[in-house]
């Protein structure tokens, strides 16, 4: 049996960009349409945030699932 640890909410966060990302969102209109600073963006795509606020991992959270969460339906 493996010990497996859930993922960091700043890991969470980076996934969370290189989703917007994969889906063409640039970082600045990451920061634009979530309401964050660029920087601040950049530094969580890089992994330099170990613990984010609830604020900015709702902001991003938000901004995740309004664009990369939706599937088309058949």
């Amino acid at each position: 049996m493996t010990n497996r640890r859930d993922p960091s909410p700043g890991q969470q966060l980076e996934s969370m960009i290189a989703g917007l990302e994969s889906f063409g969102l640039h970082r600045a209109r990451i920061a634009r349409e979530s309401g964050l600073d660029k920087s601040t963006i950049t530094r969580l795509a890089r992994g330099e945030t170990r613990k984010p606020s609830h604020e900015v991992f709702s902001k991003v959270a938000n901004l995740h699932a309004k664009v990369v969460l939706p599937m088309p339906r058949p």
